[in-house]
């Protein structure tokens, strides 16, 4: 019998008397391991540590003796490719679950003590029932996290550390260094003069070190590493065969928008990529990525840059920026391994009111001139004639940034900034910077965080009072703030100045400032947050709810279904998304049953029409499609809710945010739909960076922050794409859940119906025999309780709407094979549609900015099947009694403000 089916071996065949010649045992062997070199060649293994003990001449079946040595070879090569799943495992347990350095070498020492244990037990299996002598290579696994980044390619980002002033931030690139920091605010100011340098001791020895750097994340190789990815190089194409709409059309991204038209020139390679500057700021000392975010760098912890020293933050990128302008260059990508020019630039600058100030290089919202679309004065801001203001033009900014720069002393700077509302920012070194048209007002901080939060907070007064919360977050910022101290405490032991002396150990550090809340921090016209309103106890909200109305909506809030994807909003501190949320998918259930009436004299009905307009204007400015149209409507609906607050609450002034959402229109009509260039992604990469485990040292703490976020994204864009031949690295993150039953025969029955009507004559499996090639509809199908479209999950027993506008509860989902490929279908029980008359007893039909209807409680009994694709989104919904709104029976009011125009 062949003992290996391999042209070579089968030559070399030898058999005598049943028993198995010795030397050609000793040539199978060299010859399966030439075989294995090439599989194991990869993990830089050899096999010269495979021997084997020469058998006994015995009567023994040639081919199990030859398949237990070619199953020990590939055994090999698989468990060689288990390391790599071990590997993988504690990354991932670095970066996605927040394992700590210290626990992840842990976990590296355990799996190797595991992984030798099992070869060591096979070993001595094997040479126990097959007489074979194995001594396996010594394969390690990495024991230290960092180790491990580096065999994973790809995983281990480029940080640039420079020297940096820890007070005006200016960095030092190239030698010599100064000892102190040399740059002047203007040219006839004093120089910052700042210590650059401390003794930091290591052991017995000591050495000068910078008191602060920059780090920063080298863009090239990030920008290799992202176009690599063959799904990266999809995306780039099918951009650059993107059909804009037409003019007037709607928009469903920026990709659609004038803004993306008036790029058409530059974008006429695939090449010729268009960033967004996203900057916000966050606090690291709180315990609280997307994998195609670049991360610039993060500023030196513990102050902040004021408006002029935040462009040696910005320089750095800007100068990177201006490498990459016409025509680019040349980088590796999947599509031309050789290298291919590439150009970058940045197009929108993403912020909040603070950090689009600061960046952009205008006057903070507490300024006079306080607007950087138009020039409203700060005692204008309650004008509601748009008309009557002068919008900023982008030439005419960078002409005044340009003589703001030229003035050569302080005073007279600020003169001039108070005078035009305009300084200079690095960003004005880019060539096709528009400094009006590129600045994108982040409607999360704006609309969400500013206009919301105000209504809510100030006019309805709902958990304006609650002192809790304030007293919680104070309580949490002091014992930050002592952290802190205790952090640069130690870390400024055995360490000084070069023009100081050492402190001694029993000395007590003098007190540091508040991070944060620096001289830097504060300008002539800045302030952290010009929409604060301090709280106070005998501070009461304008327009309070009576206790029984916040009990009521307290319950409400609590009892009303929302799919499994909705965060249900706390009682406390709310976050963005929260007052998305209320406005727009749970006020429209609860507040027309308190306010609505027919007296349109009452203070309720304009309470009412007031909270219309603001959540018609919420729905346009958070929708996922705009056009003209709609854009103007923002903006009627936008003005009257001002003047029926107005009118409602005299007392209360406007606040810049108010004003600054008054420029939503000509934003909408420029950029396109706003969440497409939202804050949300920074924020959440915000959340993410203040998770990292850092152990509070704040030397290096930024390096720590940005290196383990880089890592994260360029992990997460490997498992991401999978792109990879390997069955077994595919099966790693696939996880299959079998629930297979038979499909009850109304449900049958009612599939198969539904496939004939779209043309697809499946036969009823009992109907035998069945023609040749015919279509039989199988009896079992997978039954599972939830199903993801578009990223969104819809669970049995949920509600939902549907094509051409139909409601209802989803029944059943089942899954089952039709003609090869697996099929999800949707049983959706509609929901009973009340008759007109009871119908419009209700506000719902007369106010459909509310995307809002009421149905009967009571189920109907058609069901019909939908496909995934059918459904346009989920529902809110709330349970009515008998009687509400003089409805004679239950009722539920079901509202689609979560769609936000996506379909």
């Amino acid at each position: 019998m062949p003992i290996c089916t391999c042209s070579k071996c089968n030559k070399k065949q030898v058999e005598i008397g049943g028993i198995l010649d010795v030397k050609y045992l000793i040539q199978s062997a060299v010859h399966m391991r030439s075989m294995m070199q090439d599989r194991l060649s990869i993990y830089h293994i050899g096999t010269s540590t495979i021997q084997y003990q020469k058998p006994q001449r015995r009567a023994l079946t040639n081919h199990k003796i030859c398949i237990s040595a070619s199953f020990i070879i590939f055994l090999l090569a698989e468990i060689i490719l288990i390391i790599s799943f071990c590997c993988t495992l504690v990354v991932w347990l670095n970066v996605k679950a927040g394992v700590s350095q210290a626990t992840a070498n842990t976990v590296l020492h355990v799996l190797q003590f595991m992984f030798t244990t099992f070869l060591e037990i096979l070993a001595k299996t094997l040479n126990a029932t097959l007489g074979v002598k194995v001594n396996f290579p010594k394969l390690k696994i990495p024991q230290d996290i960092r180790s491990t980044f580096n065999q994973l390619e790809g995983c281990e980002p480029e940080i640039i550390r420079t020297i940096s002033c820890p007070t005006c931030y200016k960095q030092y690139v190239t030698a010599p260094f100064p000892i102190q920091c040399d740059w002047k605010e203007s040219p006839l100011s004093r120089a910052c003069n700042t210590e650059l340098w401390h003794i930091q001791c290591f052991g017995k020895q000591s050495k000068s070190v910078p008191k602060t750097l920059y780090n920063t994340q080298n863009f090239h190789p990030w920008l290799s590493f992202f176009l690599m990815r063959r799904s990266i190089e999809d995306h780039l194409e099918t951009t650059f065969q993107h059909k804009p709409a037409a003019f007037g059309a709607d928009m469903h991204n920026y990709q659609d928008s004038p803004a993306w038209k008036d790029l058409q020139e530059y974008f006429n390679t695939r090449y010729n990529l268009a960033f967004g500057l996203y900057i916000d700021w966050f606090n690291p000392f709180t315990n609280k990525i997307a994998e195609n975010i670049f991360i610039v760098g993060l500023i030196p912890p513990p102050s902040s840059p004021n408006p002029t020293t935040i462009s040696h933050i910005l320089d750095p990128f800007v100068s990177k920026m201006l490498e990459f302008q016409s025509p680019g260059k040349k980088v590796v990508s999947y599509c031309h391994p050789a290298g291919v020019f590439v150009q970058t630039k940045v197009f929108a600058l993403i912020a909040d009111l603070q950090a689009i100030r600061k960046t952009g290089g205008f006057l903070s919202p507490s300024a006079n001139l306080l607007c950087s679309f138009c020039d409203c004065t700060s005692d204008d801001i309650d004008n509601l004639d748009v008309t009557s203001w002068s919008l900023r033009d982008g030439i005419h900014v960078w002409q005044q940034a340009a003589e703001w720069l030229s003035i050569r002393t302080k005073s007279g700077r600020q003169d001039y900034a108070s005078t035009t509302g305009v300084r200079w920012t690095a960003l004005h070194r880019l060539p096709h910077w528009d400094p009006v048209k590129h600045l994108v007002l982040g409607f999360m901080h704006n609309w969400l965080e500013g206009v919301l939060a105000h209504q809510l907070r100030t006019l309805w007064g709902i958990g304006h009072a609650e002192l809790s919360e304030s007293a919680d977050e104070l309580e949490e910022l002091q014992a930050e703030i002592a952290q802190y101290n205790v952090t640069l405490s130690q870390d400024s032991d055995h360490s000084v100045t070069l023009s100081g002396s050492a402190q001694s150990d029993d000395s007590t550090p003098t007190p540091k400032a508040t991070p944060y809340l620096s001289e830097l921090d504060f300008d002539d016209d800045i302030s952290e947050d010009p929409d604060y309103q301090p709280i106070n106890e005998n501070q009461q909200g304008i327009s309070n709810f009576s206790d029984k109305q916040l009990i009521y909506i307290r319950g409400c809030i609590k009892d009303i279904m929302l799919p499994t994807w909705v965060d249900r909003p706390p009682h406390g501190k709310l976050k963005a998304h929260d007052y998305l949320t209320l406005f727009t998918s749970i006020f429209p259930l609860i507040i027309p049953h308190l306010w609505w009436n027919n007296n349109e004299q009452s203070q309720e009905y304009k309470l009412f029409e007031s909270y219309i307009h603001l959540t018609a204007s919420t729905n346009i400015i958070c929708s996922f499609k705009i056009s003209n149209s709609e854009a103007e409507n923002f903006s009627f609906q936008y003005t009257k809710y001002r003047e029926s607050t107005r009118q409602l609450f005299p007392e209360c002034h406007n606040l810049p945010n108010h004003h600054f959402a008054m420029h939503n229109e000509q934003l909408l009509k420029y950029w396109g739909p706003m969440p497409a260039l939202s804050e949300f992604p920074g924020e959440q990469l915000n959340g993410m960076l203040q998770k990292v485990k850092t152990n509070h040292r704040i030397y290096d703490m930024a390096y720590t922050m940005l290196k383990q976020m880089c890592r994260f994204g360029q992990v997460e864009a490997l498992w991401h794409d999978n792109d990879t031949n390997d069955k077994y690295i595919k099966q790693l993150y696939t996880i299959i859940k079998s629930n297979s039953a038979k499909s009850p025969h109304q449900e049958y029955v009612i599939l198969q119906q539904y496939l004939h009507q779209i043309g697809r004559p499946f036969r009823t499996y009992t109907d035998i025999p069945h023609p040749e090639y015919s279509l039989v509809l199988p009896p079992a199908a997978k039954r599972v309780l939830n199903i993801s479209v578009n990223k969104y999950t819809y669970i049995s027993n949920s509600m939902t709407g549907l094509h051409k506008l139909y409601t209802g509860f989803i029944h059943t989902i089942l899954q089952l094979p039709l003609e090869g490929i697996l099929q999800s279908f949707l049983l959706v029980q509609e929901h009973f549609i009340l008759p007109l008359a009871e119908d419009q007893k209700a506000p719902y039909i007369k106010y459909p900015e509310l995307m809002t209807r009421i149905v009967g409680a009571a189920p109907s009994n058609k069901i019909f099947v939908i496909e995934p694709q059918h459904i346009i989104t989920h529902l809110t919904t709330m349970f009515q009694t008998k009687g509400t709104y003089g409805i004679p029976f239950e009722t539920y009011v079901v509202c689609c403000g979560l769609n936000r125009g996506r379909k």
